[in-house]
């Protein structure tokens, strides 16, 4: 009798646990979604899950939820539904969930993008904004248009290389991480083979695949981790561990060379070297620590996304020669082929074609579709919903960017769709331009959002139009699509450029003559520094 009434009680323990997975909506007054599988819920999509997060959207709405393994997810399909939760409620969900892969096993979690709120996080955000916010950019512009001016003779160089496309996507890496290496660390890298922009490279390529949603099980299940690796499913401990010695190159070697520098009376202006020598000899250890990872988020959270940005705009190049063509024509209506653009023309707002362009470069291919995932600190109520705490928030930023009605036709590459019809383009005034893709595309969040977007901006900006005013740029009708993790770049395209005419020609041999003067010029100073010591 006893064992009967036992027993029983178990089998209804597991129905009503199963019931629970089934249908938690029901008891809990979850957002609607798609149909669970019993004790495991629903596994993410494996690639391109932006894709497959908008047509949950058209199925069940703004706000989906979904049940992955332990793990309560929240997908947001509107810009109302992002700013009421995410902004309004940011208090709440400012954090970031712990992923046992990329934070905890490789040791991503130091990064600021994946940081939980806590005193270290403010206090790196709190020197990232110092450095780089709204008015502190102004003081990069002159290095920003060097890099620029670099990249473009780069590619000057490397134009009748058998791998044409080949030298453009390398040229956008060399160009974004040497750009950024100087203002961190204030390294200047080499043109070719340089072995720290190898690492930053390496590492940001990992860090994109290892916090992929969903593409890790050991996420989904923490207690994988102590699976050992020789055992079947555990190569995932060998993949950790290799990765793990990248991040920790990416994050330590420039900064020990900082420190040595110091030591040695060597100056070199950049970030770390600033906040080391402000915070002087009583430095803290935990000081150290914000101080270094500080440094190696400015890198991660701005390279490899300028970089995406850079490649998608080249592929719109090869896929749209109209847009092309017109954005040629306003740069040569006030610049006559006779001097590159600046940054001063993006300030008097000369080239506004050239402005939408790029708006539309970040609405037609965001770098990160599915931003930075929060977390719920505690239950929330939204609507007739309950958020439950601890669940983890993506805003599909794709599907946002894709919205046919604020975007008609979304997949077409079309700048005109950000400017008045006085400036050539779709809309009758300024209230009735769309939203812009920047205040999607940098994450959602007053304590999120990302710090770099006004040093990414006007790097963007700059790179684009020096291109355009000097290359005409060629490639293959195709479709092309997308890969990586938590940051996409466009699968092979070919794309070949070649310069404009003859007077973009004598331009661009007069940047590589200025290049080369530099070149000379910091050279004798660090013999100067050296003879010095």
């Amino acid at each position: 009798m006893f064992s009967t009434i036992f027993f029983g009680l178990v089998a209804l323990l597991l129905c009503s646990q199963a019931y629970r997975h089934v249908c938690p909506r029901k008891a809990r007054r979850l957002p609607p979604g798609p149909p669970l599988i019993p004790f495991i819920g629903r596994m993410m999509p494996k690639k391109q899950q932006w894709l497959t997060f908008t047509t949950w959207g058209k199925q069940f709405g703004d706000v989906v939820w979904l049940k992955l393994m332990p793990y309560s997810i929240i997908i947001l399909n509107s810009q109302k539904a992002a700013l009421d939760i995410l902004e309004k409620k940011s208090v709440n969900f400012s954090s970031r969930p712990y992923l046992q892969f990329s934070g905890g096993m490789i040791g991503w979690r130091n990064i600021l993008v994946l940081t939980p709120y806590n005193r270290r996080f403010r206090d790196a955000r709190k020197h990232l904004h110092q450095f780089m916010g709204a008015q502190s950019i102004k003081r990069f512009w002159p290095l920003q248009e060097q890099y620029a001016k670099a990249f473009i003779h780069r590619i000057f160089l490397h134009r009748l290389d058998s791998d044409a496309t080949a030298s453009v996507t390398d040229s956008i890496h060399w160009a974004t991480g040497s750009f950024i290496l100087q203002i961190a660390y204030g390294y200047k890298s080499a043109s070719t083979g340089d072995p720290l922009l190898e690492v930053v490279n390496e590492a940001m390529a990992q860090f994109s695949r290892a916090t992929e949603p969903g593409a890790w099980l050991v996420d989904l299940m923490p207690w994988l981790r102590h699976v050992p690796s020789w055992f079947p499913g555990g190569h995932f401990h060998h993949i950790a561990a290799k990765w793990r010695v990248t991040l920790n190159a990416m994050a330590n070697n420039p900064f020990e060379m900082v420190k040595k520098e110091i030591a040695n009376g060597i100056v070199r202006p950049s970030f770390t070297r600033d906040l080391l020598v402000e915070k002087g000899p009583n430095l803290s250890p935990e000081e150290e620590m914000t101080i270094k990872w500080a440094a190696a988020s400015l890198y991660s959270g701005g390279a490899d996304t300028v970089s995406s940005a850079l490649s998608s705009f080249f592929l719109a190049m090869t896929q749209n020669p109209r847009a092309l063509k017109r954005a040629q024509e306003e740069l040569d209506s006030v610049l006559l082929s006779d001097r590159l653009p600046n940054v001063e023309d993006k300030v008097q707002g000369r080239f506004p074609y050239i402005s939408a362009l790029v708006k539309e470069v970040l609405r037609w291919a965001p770098v990160a579709p599915t931003g930075g995932p929060h977390v719920s600190e505690k239950d929330d109520k939204y609507r007739d919903w309950v958020i439950p705490g601890g669940s983890v928030v993506f805003v599909n930023i794709w599907g946002l960017t894709h919205d046919e009605e604020v975007y008609p036709n979304p997949n077409e590459f079309r700048p005109e769709r950000f400017l008045t019809k006085a400036n050539g383009g779709d809309c009758e005034t300024e209230n009735d331009l769309p939203r812009d893709p920047e205040q999607m595309v940098f994450g959602y969040g007053r304590r999120r959002i990302c710090p770099g977007r006004h040093l990414a901006d006007s790097f963007l900006w700059l790179t684009i139009a020096m291109s355009l005013s000097t290359f005409d740029v060629f490639g293959r009708s195709q479709e092309v699509g997308y890969s990586g993790g938590t940051i996409i770049h466009p699968d092979a395209f070919e794309c070949v450029m070649t310069p404009r005419s003859e007077k973009a020609t004598l331009l661009l041999q007069s940047v590589g003559q200025q290049i080369e003067d530099d070149s000379v010029d910091e050279m004798a100073d660090r013999n100067r520094t050296s003879n010095s010591l």
